[in-house]
């Protein structure tokens, strides 16, 4: 079958759609650029290059489309079937050559057999902390060692206070509608982020010190966002 530009009718475009099919006559396709796009075919073993190809891109997909496995993306391990035999000028020599170089992708390609006895392994689970609640965590550890009760009920207050502020900060809505971290120090949005923050801890677990953790929202407000913001890398929003 020859397929060029004055051969494009419908009964070549079926025969050469269905090239695959054990009742297909044609056993050879001449053709322009048709292995460059749109032709799938992987029942392929012979490519035989006619014109000179400059572009480096267009040799290597046609010698791609020659190396599709037909049987399911499998090797048969039948020389034959598995082969792809390339007439080659000196471009397509060029690609071939590179791909056979020790430090080509093609040659990197490789497997790790594993042990049966190493998939019964029992899998260790690692955690990654943003720094911020780091700095929480470590608060908070210091705030248990605190001998004194008044002392230490009053610091577990301000803490409360302050992871209810980092949570009301990372509000979607909040963030979308302050338009970026600069903008949390105006009163309109603390009184939003405040206002998230007590309704997160109306709505929580019940507890016997909710009006003053209330209370202490605005008294932590500044130095929770100044810890915030020194934890994060703020992406800027796009328009």
């Amino acid at each position: 079958m020859q397929i060029d530009s004055s051969s494009n009718d419908d009964e070549n475009a079926k025969l050469l759609s269905t090239v695959e099919h054990p009742d297909n006559p044609i056993e050879i396709v001449i053709h322009v650029n048709m292995l460059a796009e749109g032709w799938d075919v992987t029942n392929l073993y012979t490519i035989c290059p006619l014109r000179k190809a400059d572009s480096i891109k267009l040799v290597e997909q046609t010698i791609g489309r020659g190396l599709r496995l037909p049987y399911g993306g499998e090797r048969t391990h039948v020389d034959k079937v598995d082969k792809l035999t390339v007439v080659a000028h000196e471009n397509f020599t060029q690609v071939i050559n590179a791909a056979k170089e020790p430090g080509s992708i093609l040659q990197k390609f490789t497997y790790v057999e594993i042990e049966h006895d190493q998939l019964t392994e029992r899998t260790e689970v690692i955690t990654s902390s943003s720094k911020v609640n780091i700095e929480i965590r470590n608060e908070a550890e210091t705030v248990a060692k605190i001998a004194n009760e008044e002392e230490k009920q009053k610091a577990t207050v301000s803490l409360d206070a302050k992871r209810t502020i980092l949570e009301a900060i990372k509000d979607a809505e909040i963030i979308h509608s302050s338009g970026g971290l600069n903008n949390f120090e105006k009163p309109e949005v603390k009184a939003k982020v405040i206002a998230k923050a007590v309704e997160i801890i109306e709505t929580g677990q019940q507890d016997i010190f909710k009006e003053s953790i209330v209370e202490e929202l605005p008294n932590v407000y500044e130095r929770t966002l100044v810890q915030f913001r020194n934890s994060i890398i703020e992406i800027p929003k796009s328009h």
